[in-house]
């Protein structure tokens, strides 16, 4: 595969494999300040530049790989996967399936790198009407049968299985994801950038300065509000919209662990620039890697969030039950 510009004739620097490992090592800090109790709020400052890295990360993966679909179908398989553990987590607030976010990313970047404008459009109106359908499936099939289950019964079962966000992941469906579809539009630019370091910078310079302001409580409530003002709702209804495009499009819940007041001192959202270095040092390279390395980061998300909130847990509790 031809290298980009930017990385042309670089034999030092990060490798893809090198920057994947970077990531985890920044996941891992951000995943103990979200678990373990007494944790200094710096782990959550390093775990600020774990996402970018994975959602860069994604674009190469797709122009690297032999098989498009294969790629996809593991992304599917592990937001499947990782969706289920999270239902069936027998204690609350576990975590984010970080999968979807990442499988909508490299959906549409393979649609973009298709040469033909028709296979292009052909495959977005069939995305379109594969979340539409989804939607639809869920929210209006699904749930008109839960509806004939008797309450106690169903409110017995669904305290042990959260059936509703298990099925998100199994329908694939791109709304109501976790980290939402901002992230997704995040790892789309950031590919498309990708053969210039400049622009890099830029754009991680704006995702910065969106995250910051989103994730401030004054100013997220401010920009949110617009749409229903402009539409000249009453305030109850903007008030309901602006909850629902906050879920849509900025669904972090390590952010939302540390609500934000002022500017810039205690908001996570601006950290997310920490992540530029590390993408600067990209060689373009592949790495080293093979089956089992492949496979290892898609284990590696599901088996840390739950032995760091069974250790959370220990720690806080003395005990998991």
């Amino acid at each position: 595969m031809m290298e980009t510009s930017t990385t042309a004739g670089r034999r030092f620097g990060l490798s893809s494999f090198g920057l994947k490992i970077v990531g985890c090592v920044c996941m891992v800090f951000g995943s103990i300040a979200m678990y373990v109790p007494g944790t200094p709020i710096a782990f959550a400052w390093i775990g600020q530049a774990a996402l970018p890295i994975f959602l860069y990360q994604v674009g190469w993966s797709c122009e690297y790989t032999r098989s498009r679909r294969r790629y996809l179908l593991r992304l599917y398989a592990a937001s499947v996967a990782t969706g289920f553990i999270l239902a069936a987590w027998p204690w609350p607030g576990l975590g984010v399936n970080v999968f979807p976010v990442l499988l909508h990313t490299a959906i549409i970047i393979c649609m973009l790198l298709e040469p033909d404008v028709r296979t292009r459009i052909r495959y977005a109106l069939l995305y379109v009407a594969w979340q539409v359908g989804a939607y639809v499936l869920l929210y209006e099939g699904v749930a008109r049968v839960v509806r004939l289950i008797p309450e106690s019964y169903y409110s017995q079962w669904s305290a042990s299985f959260d059936l509703e966000r298990f099925l998100q992941s199994l329908f694939g469906m791109a709304l109501f994801m976790d980290y939402g579809l901002f992230y997704v539009a995040v790892g789309v630019g950031l590919w498309l950038c990708r053969k210039s370091r400049a622009h890099v910078t830029v754009t991680m310079a704006l995702i910065g300065v969106v995250s910051m302001l989103i994730y401030s409580e004054s100013y997220a409530m401010a920009i949110l509000q617009l749409p229903g003002r402009l539409l000249g709702m009453e305030w109850n209804e903007a008030e309901s919209l602006n909850q629902t495009l906050h879920r849509v499009l900025f669904a972090n819940r390590l952010v939302y662990a540390y609500p934000a007041q002022n500017l810039p001192s205690d908001n996570l959202g601006w950290m997310m620039i920490f992540a530029l270095p590390f993408m600067l040092l990209h060689n373009g390279r592949r790495g080293c890697g093979g089956r089992c390395t492949k496979w290892l980061f898609y284990v590696f998300y599901p088996v840390h969030i739950m032995v760091l909130f069974i250790v959370g847990r220990l720690l806080g509790y003395g005990t998991i039950f």
